[in-house]
Order: structure tokens, then C-alpha cells, then sequence
């Protein structure tokens, strides 16, 4: 029997065109049940934290999740592509409806 060969795998997510590449993150359990760190790609390179806290409610390190999104309530769109993608759990049923929400 031929010993497995190990594969180099990377996930990929794109949003708007844009190139990142995902790092499952491993959160402290009393501080978050679930965390991604997004390497952006491209002329413009950053790195972004979503996770999702002990009541839901996910959150971004990104200016647009930092200084407008949380104080208005939505999402910015790496939190929505995490939640879209199966990255970070809906909380709530599996009625297809957006229940995780941004912190005030």
C-alpha cells in the first residue's frame, strides 16, 4: 500500500472581485463560538478578524464594520460572505433568513 500523499489546500473567498485568502481562526470558547481571519490580496493588502460572540452577533475589524455598520446595525460585506458562505453559523433555525446580527 502506497503511503497518502499530503495536499497543499488554501480556501479562496471572493467578494466583489476581490481575492481572500481564509485562516480559520480557533477563539477563545468564553469569547467567540466561531472566528475567520481574511488576508486581502491585490494592490491594497489587509488582514480582517470576523467572528461571531457568545450572543450571535458577528463582528469585523474593518473601518466599514468599525465606524458605521455596528453603529447602525448592518453588516459589512465580509461578515455577510462569511455568513453566506457557511463560514460563520446562522444563528437561529435553517429558514434560509439572516438571523445574526451586527452589535449596537
Amino acid at each position: 500500500m502506497k503511503p497518502s500523499k499530503e495536499h497543499s489546500v488554501r480556501l479562496v473567498l471572493v467578494i466583489d472581485g476581490v481575492g481572500y485568502l481564509l485562516q480559520r481562526l480557533d477563539p477563545d470558547p468564553a469569547v467567540a463560538s466561531a472566528a475567520w481571519r481574511l488576508h486581502k490580496t491585490g494592490e491594497k493588502p489587509a488582514i480582517y478578524d470576523v467572528h461571531v460572540d457568545l450572543k450571535g452577533q458577528v463582528h469585523c475589524q474593518c473601518a466599514d464594520a468599525v465606524y458605521v455598520r455596528e453603529k447602525t446595525g448592518g453588516l459589512c460585506k465580509h461578515a455577510k460572505a462569511c455568513l453566506a458562505t457557511g463560514l460563520i453559523p446562522k444563528k437561529g433555525g435553517s429558514d434560509g433568513k439572516e438571523k445574526t446580527q451586527a452589535s449596537d
